[in-house]
């Protein structure tokens, strides 16, 4: 059986376990990380909708970019939550191959 450590509420600022630092730093990774993923995805989706073939097709794509841009917004502000600022949160991201490669390789399919 697996034992938590910390109930689930105990990830606010002002919380004990904010104060050991190796939790903090992997759930700030992971928040920035995923804020990083909403980011990219909104912009990809953005960057399509002018070459779809129809109206309806442009309103699915804008629709999926919104969404995606409306998930990067709420984890900017769990990351500010707990005390880290937007621009901050890029300091607490992984240097991921998977960006420069996805920059390379999505121009090209035009």
């Amino acid at each position: 059986m697996i034992q938590c450590l910390y109930p689930p509420e105990s990830i606010e600022a002002d919380s004990p376990v904010t104060t050991d630092g190796y939790y903090r730093s992997k759930l700030l990774k992971l928040l920035a990380d995923q804020a990083r993923a909403e980011l990219e995805a909104s912009n990809v989706y953005s960057k399509w909708v002018h070459r779809a073939l129809g109206p309806e097709e442009k309103m699915h794509l804008t629709e999926i970019a919104c969404e995606e841009t409306k998930h990067w917004y709420g984890t900017v502000k769990l990351l500010e939550g707990l005390g880290v600022g937007y621009k901050e949160a890029r300091q607490y991201e992984d240097n991921n191959y998977f960006y420069t490669i996805s920059h390379i390789l999505i121009p090209r399919y035009r």
